[in-house]
């Protein structure tokens, strides 16, 4: 995950946007770059056409815009 927060810019002070909050589920998005999803929760709703998986594993997944 170091090497997608190098490719897209990200850093301690990048602009986050929760998308989601719940029990078994964390969303965010960041800097409009990437989307990483924590939690064992398997309906997310719709992702953006956008974007693609860039890495992913048991609960977390992270998705990069093409």
């Amino acid at each position: 995950m170091t090497e997608i927060r190098k490719r897209n810019g990200i850093t301690a002070t990048s602009t986050v946007n929760i998308l989601a909050a719940e029990a078994d589920l964390y969303m965010a998005e960041i800097e409009n770059k990437i989307i990483v999803k924590i939690g064992s929760k398997q309906d997310l709703g719709v992702l953006p056409p956008n974007v693609k998986v860039a890495t992913s594993g048991q609960d977390y997944a992270v998705w990069e815009r093409k």
